[in-house]
């Protein structure tokens, strides 16, 4: 494994170190792909002309809330609540736009694709609607949901075990994500599970 390279890059960092030796790159999608403090600008803005925006930002933070937890506790219980989960996943899809994809990720989604290395995204939120709307789709060989592909929130040891068996990772990676606690422990458990495998 030493020959290839295993990164994790918090896309918050200023410096991207993209050299080395690696055949996988895997994108976090919100807030790694696009901006969410450019999202919750775009809301707030709204909520002036939509004042029923008001009860889906409560909805939201209650079902933000509740997968916070669950994921603190190692659980998953997204059936008691799943009507809420579609109802956030429908106000961030109606708020999207390509202006809203970030600049860095942009430059080295695409140096990725014009030299050819596989693309992936894995997102704690379904994603095929997101990349559909902010145009991106193309660039990626998958795209996988934690909780519809898995049935778990990220960072759930099993998503690694999975994505292992899906994906080639024996050759080098790199994972971009936003957040250490999930993006960042989900690299760590790629590579116990890629140790553990050779």
């Amino acid at each position: 494994m030493s020959k290839f390279t295993y990164r994790y890059i918090n896309v918050k960092e200023k410096n991207w170190d993209l050299s080395g030796n690696y055949h996988l790159i895997l994108w976090d999608l919100d807030g790694t792909l696009y901006s969410i403090p450019k999202l919750v600008k775009k809301i707030k803005r709204r909520l002036i002309f939509k004042p029923l925006n008001l009860f889906e930002i409560t909805n939201f933070k209650k079902t933000e809330h509740k997968i916070s937890k669950e994921r603190r506790d190692d659980s998953y219980h997204l059936e008691n609540y799943h009507e809420d989960f579609q109802r956030m996943q429908d106000f961030i899809n109606d708020h999207l736009h390509e202006s809203l994809i970030l600049e860095k990720s942009r430059d080295a989604f695409e140096k990725f694709n014009h030299e050819g290395i596989e693309q992936i995204v894995v997102s704690e939120y379904p994603i095929s609607d997101k990349l559909e709307i902010l145009g991106l789709k193309k660039y990626f060989s998958a795209a996988y949901s934690s909780p519809v592909d898995f049935q778990c929130w990220k960072p759930n040891k099993k998503m690694a075990k999975n994505l292992i068996q899906m994906h080639d990772f024996s050759r080098g990676l790199i994972l971009f994500g936003d957040r250490d606690d999930t993006d960042g422990v989900l690299f760590q458990n790629l590579l116990k599970e890629l140790s553990e495998s050779h």
